[in-house]
């Protein structure tokens, strides 16, 4: 029996040496090479709330108003020139700078937002990041209801 023993905690620590190796194999690239190939638009906001990375789909998305040069500026700054330039109204820029506020200030819920952006709908998760009580930082992803959206209104005119 003891050698059973030895066996499975040699194995135990064959397999808690490879993770250890996963771990330390996963390289910046990787985190770019994910990060910039997801489909959904995402934007990454450190604690005050400064723009840190967007994907390129968020580049696809808005890349007539929102350029790498934006990188470490403040979201509250891209938030007023998106609503200069019409792409936000004043309302929502207004509901998504309060959502940051709340979220620097210790509310850390996660908030849904749907809004119109050009000729669509579309459904913002913002999810602050935070470690215990400290926040970490903010994701903001974009997802396209327009369909969805279209076929609400449709079945409102109906009623």
């Amino acid at each position: 029996m003891a050698k059973i023993k030895a066996k499975t905690k040699t194995k135990i620590r064959i397999r808690k040496s490879k993770k250890v190796k996963i771990k330390k194999s996963l390289k910046i690239d990787d985190f770019n090479f994910v990060f910039d190939n997801i489909l959904v638009p995402l934007i990454l906001l450190d604690k005050n709330a400064k723009i840190r990375r967007v994907n390129d789909a968020w580049l696809e998305m808005f890349g007539d108003f929102i350029t790498k040069d934006y990188i470490n500026s403040s979201y509250f700054d891209l938030l007023n020139s998106l609503e200069k330039q019409k792409v936000y109204n004043l309302e929502i820029k207004n509901k998504i700078q309060k959502i940051i506020e709340k979220a620097m200030a210790g509310n850390y819920k996660a908030k849904f937002l749907e809004f119109a952006i050009r000729d669509g709908w579309f459904l913002s998760h913002m999810h602050p990041m935070h470690t215990g009580k400290v926040l970490d930082g903010f994701v903001f992803t974009l997802h396209d209801v327009s369909l969805w959206k279209e076929k609400e209104l449709a079945l409102k005119k109906e009623s």
